[in-house]
């Protein structure tokens, strides 16, 4: 399990409860005292240790933040929901480095604000169902979100405020956004419409759920408060075309996109790969332009293969959800990149999560199969949306405040004979029509009838792996024909059957 330590200048302050409900809790703060320490980054948990001569405002006072062993003080992050027991906690930090400048001038900096900071009433209020946890502080009635893990975000509201510089509230904000985040502009603006054209080309008969990734990636791409950011849910049997949607967009459109599997991802200390490698993938996709890939979008394939029916199992699944989570929620992690440590913060990503989620059918109240879209079935097809919801998500397994931060679940519809039809025949990257292309520029007129398709289609249908499966059956149907027809000898016309379907020796090349 990788630690990572930051010497930091902080302000610790005494956290105190003032109201607590099934669903949310609100602690105010009074700041005690300027500290240096060490920050630590622990699994995604951030704490800070004091010496003991670094902390003058605790002496006396009993509290469960010493360690007798170490004769120091342990203290965490503010924003940390996981420690909501410790009285005592430290938040806005600046990073000292070898720069004895910089390190006086960040502490200076601090002492400066300090009397400031304490007449401003500052509160976290927590939403316990949605494992979320914001901090407020109060200027002229008006309560600011603020990030505890960026002093001069502080300090510029502070400045602003106390040392004459006036700005109305919306200025101030808009100019605060500005500059802890990457401001989109128009030419980064990706649009709804533009998506669903290029993407329905090549993933067909999934448009409601193409419109609904496309809303969601549009919008995102305007966004400088990620309150209004959505998060995709993508549910859907296995071929329908859940990872063609992102890998269509990602080569049709200038985002950074990371296509992850999740099988590929485990809780640290157990073997497999660290969530925070996701970013540094999006930075790679990015080159390497951090603010570029801090809006980029995060795939994660097969999200269902990590809800565990075993207790055996359960430990490292749960915590690997739960990095996931605190990744959706906005947090700043340390990278180190070719550029050294960089900081990455994953508030403004857009979040996909996919899955087959095979049985989950048997979850729902509704008493149907969830095949459909031919058109004697089309009042039954209505009612999939109904299948992936919160309810059945959670009995399939999902955490519950995962589901929650998922605001947008996208169902895929089930492909039937005819679906895998018209994707055969119309779909820019259908097997069968990119070899027409490839023959007809040889000089070969490749013709084969409707019966062919369906027999394509039918073949993929039984095979019971959607669209996936039709590449192969026609690389299988063409393999004697393919030998052929690259030779050296001259061909003009080849004719297929659904008879080449089942024996790929029957064909007309001539």
């Amino acid at each position: 399990m990788e630690m990572s330590e930051n010497k930091v200048v902080t302000i610790l302050f005494e956290r105190n409860l003032l109201k607590k409900t099934d669903s949310t809790i609100i602690y105010s703060f009074i700041p005690l005292e300027i500290v240096r320490g060490k920050e630590m980054n622990f699994d995604g948990n951030k704490f800070i240790i004091v010496t003991t001569k670094g902390v003058t405002s605790l002496k006396g006072v009993p509290n469960n933040n010493y360690d007798e062993a170490t004769k120091h003080y342990e203290f965490s992050f503010m924003e940390d929901n996981s420690t909501l027991d410790e009285k005592y906690v430290y938040g806005f930090p600046i990073i000292l480095n070898s720069n004895k400048e910089h390190n006086k001038s960040a502490y200076d900096i601090m002492r400066r604000d300090f009397e400031s900071i304490r007449n401003i009433p500052m509160i976290q209020i927590i939403d316990t169902n949605l494992y979320n946890s914001k901090v407020f502080i109060n200027l002229n009635d008006c309560n600011i979100n603020i990030k505890a893990d960026n002093y001069y975000e502080l300090s510029d509201v502070l400045y602003n405020d106390f040392y004459g510089q006036k700005e109305s509230l919306n200025d101030l904000m808009e100019r605060t956004r500005k500059k802890v985040t990457y401001h989109a502009n128009s030419s980064s603006y990706i649009y709804s419409d533009e998506i669903f054209d290029k993407v329905s080309k090549t993933v067909i008969c999934q448009d409601e759920a193409i419109k609904q990734i496309a809303t969601a990636i549009a919008k995102n791409s305007r966004l400088n408060d990620p309150t209004l950011k959505s998060n995709l849910l993508v549910c859907g049997p296995t071929g329908v075309g859940k990872t063609e949607i992102f890998r269509s967009i990602s080569e049709n459109f200038d985002i950074p996109i990371s296509l992850e599997d999740s099988n590929e991802y485990t809780a640290a200390s157990f073997k497999g790969k660290d969530v925070e490698e996701i970013l540094i993938h999006l930075i790679q996709n990015a080159n390497g332009d951090i603010e570029k890939a801090q809006r980029g979008l995060v795939i994660i394939d097969e999200i269902d293969k990590k809800i565990s029916k075993s207790s055996e199992h359960e430990t490292y699944t749960t915590a690997v959800l739960n990095s996931f989570l605190k990744m959706i929620e906005g947090h700043v992690y340390k990278l180190n990149s070719n550029k050294g440590i960089v900081s990455f913060d994953t508030s403004l990503l857009t979040f996909a999560f996919s899955g087959a989620f095979s049985g989950i059918e048997n979850l729902s109240n509704k008493k149907t199969g969830i095949g459909f879209v031919s058109p004697e079935r089309e009042a039954e097809s209505k009612i999939i949306t109904n299948i992936y919801n919160d309810d059945t998500l959670k009995k399939f397994g999902l955490l519950p405040e995962f589901v929650g931060r998922c605001d947008t679940i996208v169902p895929l519809n089930d492909l039937g004979v005819d679906e895998l039809a018209q994707i055969i025949k119309t779909s820019n990257k259908s097997q069968l029509l990119l070899y027409k292309y490839l023959f007809e520029n040889m000089g070969i007129d490749f013709i084969y009838d409707e019966d062919t398709v369906y027999a394509i289609a039918q073949k993929a249908k039984d095979l019971g792996l959607g669209a996936r499966s039709i590449k192969k059956i026609v690389e299988n149907s063409l393999k004697v024909i393919n030998f052929n027809v690259f030779a050296r000898n001259n061909y003009s016309k080849l004719i297929i059957s659904p008879e080449t379907i089942e024996d790929n020796t029957q064909y007309i090349l001539k």
